[in-house]
Parts: structure tokens; C-alpha cells; sequence
């Protein structure tokens, strides 16, 4: 069993334990409803990066080519922060490159990464939100609801 598959195991048995305690110390309902959306997120952005370290880095192994044709010798892995609906996310990426060609990172085509941190779906709910407000609302909505610790950006 991989540590994600693990971790996420270990927390949906929190949830409905939490969710059985809660019950016995007779909490009222919009308590136990905010806490549970907090803990469902937790669990989301532990299954989603574990998703994203099943994926591997995208090494093709000591050279690959661009687009361009070029072949590009391994460099290093990068880590790049991903912000999710679930909140932020590390992903290694490996990365290629020489000297007077612009580097790529396999990972990034492959997942069909954005060219921001801000993910597909973040971005898509927050333009949406905007458009009957300002970004500065549609941030603040965001915030309110995922408790998402950034600026957003559409």
C-alpha cells in the first residue's frame, strides 16, 4: 500500500469517527457540518498528491527531445507549488535542459499543468464568481469557503 492510499485511510476513519463523537457530545449540526468540509479538504488534497506522486516526475531518463527536436540532457528535479481547490500541493518535476534552448519539464504536458500555480478548476470557479463581482469579492468568497491561504489571481 502506497503512503497516500494509506493516509487517506487513516482520515476518512477520522471523519466518521469525529463524526460519531460529535454525535455523543450532542453538537448541533452547522458545527459538525463546517468542521467535516474541513476535514473532506484535507483528505482531497492528500488523495490528489498522492495522484500527483503516482505520476512520478516525468523523467525520460538521461536525454529527451523537445518539440523542437532538440535534445535536452537531464538537469535536476524542481519542485513547484500547485494551488488547488483542496489548498497547495508539491509536485517534482523533471527537468531538461541546455545551454541556448529553453528547458521543459515532461510533467507538465503531461498532466496538462497550468502555466500559473493557480489550478484549471480554481481559476474557472474564481472567473466565474467574478464576473458578477470584482476579483477582490471573488477572492474573498474563495477564501471564505476553502479557507485557501493565497492571493488569487484569474
Amino acid at each position: 500500500m502506497n503512503r497516500g492510499l494509506a493516509r487517506s485511510i487513516q482520515l476518512v476513519n477520522e471523519i466518521f469517527y469525529f463524526t460519531a463523537s460529535q454525535a455523543r457530545e450532542g453538537r448541533e449540526i452547522t458545527e459538525v457540518e463546517r468542521e467535516l468540509f474541513s476535514r473532506i479538504m484535507t483528505l482531497g488534497r492528500e488523495a490528489l498528491q498522492a495522484f500527483v506522486d503516482d505520476c512520478g516526475t516525468g523523467n525520460q531518463g538521461e536525454m529527451t527531445r523537445d518539440s523542437k527536436g532538440h535534445e535536452l540532457p537531464y538537469v535536476r528535479d524542481r519542485i513547484c507549488r500547485y494551488q488547488s481547490i483542496f489548498g497547495e500541493i508539491d509536485i517534482v518535476r523533471a527537468y531538461y535542459q541546455k545551454k541556448a534552448v529553453e528547458g521543459i519539464f515532461p510533467l507538465d504536458s503531461q498532466l496538462n499543468l497550468p502555466d500559473r500555480v493557480y489550478s484549471y478548476l480554481l481559476q474557472e470557479w474564481g472567473g466565474k464568481l467574478a464576473v458578477n463581482g470584482s476579483y477582490e469579492k471573488a477572492q474573498e468568497f474563495m477564501q471564505s469557503i476553502f479557507r485557501l491561504m493565497f492571493r488569487f489571481v484569474p
